[in-house]
């Protein structure tokens, strides 16, 4: 079993995966820190909040995931 580690707002029900190494990742990362600046931000999990919070980085319902290479 593959583990996902997130950061996760608790007032928000928000989270972002975190890849490691990943430079484009740790911008949204810290995007997503920026944006829940004085909210309870903890590092969880995927399996621990899935379908309890949304994917602050999610594509929205009816809109085709953008194809960048």
């Amino acid at each position: 079993m593959i583990f996902i580690r997130t950061r996760a707002c608790i007032k928000c029900k928000q989270y972002v995966p975190i890849h490691p190494g990943n430079r484009e990742n740790r911008v949204k990362v810290n995007n997503f820190e920026e944006n829940h600046q004085g909210h309870t931000i903890v590092t969880l999990e995927l399996e621990e909040i899935k379908g309890e919070y949304a994917n602050a980085i999610a594509e929205p319902e009816g809109k085709p995931a953008s194809m960048e290479a």
